[in-house]
């Protein structure tokens, strides 16, 4: 018995051997019916599903951005919020840190000129008292060997060696910090200075920048010199 086929204009079946379709006069046939055509085959199943798949990662991506930047924009109050705390609180873990370095505690203190044109003070450094020359033009507070032995500063105590330069030349001087310097009721710690290793070196210690710099200000009126903490 012939096999059927299936006129692809109108779904009529016809006879294997049929050139033309009895129903319509249609003359392209196929092996498969129309609803057989019309029903997806597997392989386009699996694309479709696929295809939605895709689609459906898509939007949850399109979602997921879009619930992010809305997210920012509503807490974008809260995140500046957030921003000052820690700026403010690592200033506050900076100011007790570094607080010792920073400020001094005590009132102004005034200082008249000597006959030789400079400013001197009785300065107290670690507890022991040394009379000291207020020194601008020095970068750091400075001590002979023989004012670091007075007060108590061992060998051990000293730090790294560097050629300084003064008014006598070049010197070598050791790095030193020194935990309290006291000039009358200003109070300072944790003094950067310097002991200078040579023996030809004068007698007299300088006051300098290292200290004079943590002061709130410092002023020259005529004879007088104000020291302000």
């Amino acid at each position: 018995m012939p096999n059927e086929k299936f006129c692809t204009r109108c779904g009529n079946s016809c006879l294997e051997t049929v050139i033309i379709c009895n129903k319509c006069g249609g003359k392209s046939f196929s092996s498969e019916s129309l609803s057989a055509l019309a029903t997806p085959t597997s392989r386009q199943r699996s694309y479709r599903e696929k295809k939605s798949c895709v689609s459906s990662a898509g939007e949850t991506q399109r979602s997921l951005v879009t619930d992010a930047s809305d997210w920012i924009k509503r807490n974008k109050a809260g995140s500046l919020f957030i921003g000052l705390a820690i700026i403010m609180t690592l200033s506050i873990v900076y100011s007790v840190s570094w607080g010792g370095k920073q400020k001094f505690s005590g009132s102004v203190e005034t200082l008249q000129r000597g006959l030789s044109g400079h400013f001197h003070a009785k300065v107290w450094i670690n507890g022991t008292p040394l009379k000291m020359l207020i020194d601008t033009g020095a970068t750091k507070v400075s001590l002979s060997l023989k004012q670091a032995i007075r007060l108590g500063i061992s060998k051990e105590q000293l730090g790294a060696i560097h050629a300084v330069q003064t008014a006598n030349g070049t010197v070598r001087a050791a790095d030193i910090i020194l935990k309290q310097v006291r000039l009358g009721s200003i109070v300072a710690k944790d003094v950067d200075a310097w002991v200078i290793l040579s023996k030809n070196e004068g007698e007299m210690a300088l006051l300098g920048m290292s200290f004079l710099n943590r002061l709130s200000s410092w002023s020259r009126s005529g004879s007088t010199l104000s020291l302000e903490p």
